[in-house]
């Protein structure tokens, strides 16, 4: 995990993809792969990759009820 992250804080800012998180890869990517000729089995794997860290906001949800 730490090789994903930049060390310094400066570094960190200036990283788009740190700084963004998993946002743009779920509004960019996911689109162009549902699209694409993959098969149904790569398609329903690239959603659950792309969309994983959804599940912290709804845990946040479900746990405040």
């Amino acid at each position: 995990m730490s090789g994903e992250l930049p060390v310094e804080m400066t570094a960190f800012r200036r990283n788009r993809r740190a700084g963004q998180g998993l946002d743009p890869g779920f509004e960019e990517i996911l689109p162009r792969v549902l699209k694409s000729d993959a098969s149904r089995h790569q398609k329903i794997e690239a959603w659950y990759h792309l969309t994983a860290n959804l599940s912290y906001p709804l845990m946040i949800v479900l746990s405040s009820c």
